[in-house]
């Protein structure tokens, strides 16, 4: 179902694994994650013809998976056979996690929620900055919200299941006792259902945020089952410390995590030299410098709240849905807090906090360097697809015969967000404009050092890896040297090799470490070829100067040789060289 899956041999193609992952949606099939190696199965083949894949795994359906969450599949060892048993362990118990109020966009659709949110945002007053009675009165609201849906809707779920067994019962007392009033009956609880599905409806769609949907679709089966699978996928049953400890339980994970990302959020120095943002140009005048600083009104506030996406919540846990349609309550008192903002008073913590979600980089977590933190805040009208097609694009044109010396430079952008103690996290709003600032110094940097004729960077004599190995292979040397050369480039590229199949058994292989492979290779390969050069150490520049400066000796031995007697035939084989001369033979 994965390229993953598949390790030597042949690459996997899209083709080959479409059928089957088609196969598996259409009867609604979810995978059991799986611990232990990530393949199965193993054609009993070593080097270059060894081929390993996972072809056996365990799927359940949406009931099973309801019935047994917690399940996984361990592989066991290939014994007796070419395939791995697999143990399926299945495990109900679910610890009981408490979550933060998020806000439910279907409330705002009730005429009474308003006259809620009215009566207790300007109930009570608040004194302080704008900043203390936000804070204050979001915090009210959410007591109040979460006291009100108990009251109006109570539980949706256990609602629907009454109304079921309700319906059930007076379409059997219709039948036996066909009357107006069961008639009424029947048909008043039917619309009651209604409305709870839809309300359920509702639910299931703001929970997995599936925007594709159209207004009026309802499959709750559906998105019950997508948010459940995408739970089971995202779930950490137990991870490995940094120390090497393994940890299990939901407390003991969190609490680790806390830890673990402190110190990676810490920053070790702070910054003190600005030099490189001379390379940014003016590009504004005053006039223009000081209209970005004008004191925002009411209504450019509004414009920008309206913007937000209904859907995605923010740090306090409400959507973009609630300040919307409660603008003119909450309206007022978020314009004073965007005005103390440009005024110069500093944000508190109890505003700039935010919750920092760890997303899985692979498919199995082993420890807390597989996870991503990221906060949930999203750009209106922007898609990470995006990003990515413009990168495919961007790759593809600079390989052009017609557009010469061009370089990708990939970079692990982690530390610069990460590492910062001044609460700029992945995801911050202010992110992607810092991003674009801190890329265009990186960039005109680079164009001043090209321009400033007394840099000396790297020459790579405007050469290919193509031309390069070519050069290995023409170098001129002593042919005994010469073989040395044409070797490297096969050696370098089977350490690369067996070095990816390492980090796919998550296996660490430093860059020192494949070297010192290529220097004790290429020596073996030296002493294969030619026993009798013995050099003392298997590193390179050691390995070359052995070569360079290497003279054959040139052993002599006289050997006499005696002529036979008459009539007889003398044949001499090793023997003479020893001082053997030989026997006659008659």
């Amino acid at each position: 179902m994965d390229a993953d899956e598949k390790l030597g041999g042949l690459p996997v193609t899209q083709m080959e694994i479409t059928d089957f992952v088609q196969c598996t949606n259409a009867c609604a099939l979810n995978e059991i994650k799986f611990k232990c190696s990530s393949y199965t199965w193993w054609n009993d083949r070593i080097e270059e013809e060894s081929i390993f894949k996972r072809l056996d795994k365990v799927f359940g359906n949406n009931e099973l998976m309801s019935l047994i969450p917690n399940s996984e599949v361990h592989h066991l060892i290939r014994q007796g056979s070419d395939h791995a048993l697999l143990h399926v362990i299945g495990n109900s118990l679910q610890e009981i996690v408490t979550k933060p109020l998020k806000f439910l966009n279907f409330w705002t659709k009730q005429s009474e929620f308003k006259k809620v949110v009215e009566d207790n945002w300007n109930g009570e007053e608040i004194n302080g900055n704008p900043f203390k009675m936000i804070h204050s009165k979001i915090k009210r609201i959410k007591s109040i919200s979460t006291q009100w849906s108990r009251r109006t809707f109570g539980d949706i779920f256990q609602r629907i299941a009454t109304l079921d067994d309700t319906i059930k019962v007076m379409e059997i007392q219709m039948e036996i006792t066909p009357t107006t009033e069961n008639k009424a009956l029947l048909h008043k609880a039917e619309a009651e259902l209604k409305i709870y599905r839809h309300i359920e409806e509702e639910f299931w769609r703001q929970k997995e945020g599936m925007k594709w949907f159209k207004e009026g679709d309802r499959n709750t089966k559906f998105f019950h089952a997508y948010v459940k699978g995408k739970r089971r996928k995202l779930q950490v049953v137990d991870i490995l410390t940094n120390q090497g400890d393994k940890i299990s339980t939901t407390q003991n994970i969190g609490e680790e995590a806390v830890n673990a990302f402190r110190e990676k959020f810490r920053e070790n120095q702070e910054t003190t030299n600005y030099d490189m943002l001379e390379y940014i140009p003016t590009l504004i005048n005053e006039e223009q410098n000081a209209d970005m600083g004008i004191m925002p009104t009411e209504d450019k506030v509004r414009m920008v709240v309206f913007t937000l996406n209904g859907e995605s919540a923010s740090g306090s846990g409400f959507s973009g849905k609630f300040f919307k349609s409660c603008w003119d309550i909450v309206g007022n008192d978020m314009t004073n807090m965007v005005k103390a903002f440009f005024c110069g008073q500093d944000l508190p913590r109890y505003i700039t906090h935010t919750n920092l979600v760890l997303i899985p980089k692979k498919k199995v977590v082993v420890s807390y360097g597989d996870l991503r933190p990221i906060s949930l805040s999203f750009v209106k009208g922007r898609s990470i697809t995006e990003n990515v097609l413009l990168a495919q694009e961007i790759v593809r044109d600079i390989n052009l015969r017609n557009k010469l010396h061009n370089v990708v430079v990939k970079l692990d952008m982690a530390k610069a967000y990460d590492r910062s103690s001044r609460g700029l996290k992945q995801g911050d709003p202010l992110s992607p404009t810092l991003f674009i600032i801190i890329v265009e110094v990186l960039a005109r940097g680079l164009n001043s050092l090209y321009e400033d004729s007394d840099f000396k960077g790297i020459n790579m004599e405007d050469m290919h890896l193509q031309q390069l190995i070519i050069q290995w292979w023409s170098l001129d040397a002593n042919p005994k040297l010469q073989l040395l050369y044409r070797a490297v480039p096969a050696v370098i590229r089977w350490t690369i090799w067996k070095r990816r199949n390492n980090l796919k058994h998550e296996k660490t292989v430093t860059f020192d470490n494949m070297v010192e492979q290529v220097e004790k290779m290429l020596r073996k390969l030296l002493r294969g070829v030619y026993p009798w050069i013995r050099p003392e150490k298997a590193n390179w520049p050691h390995l070359v100067a052995k070569l360079q400066n290497y003279k054959p000796k040139i052993y002599h031995h006289s050997v006499v040789w005696q002529r036979p007697e008459r009539d007889k035939v003398k044949c001499n084989t090793d023997g003479t060289s020893k001082g053997d001369h030989g026997e006659h033979i008659g």
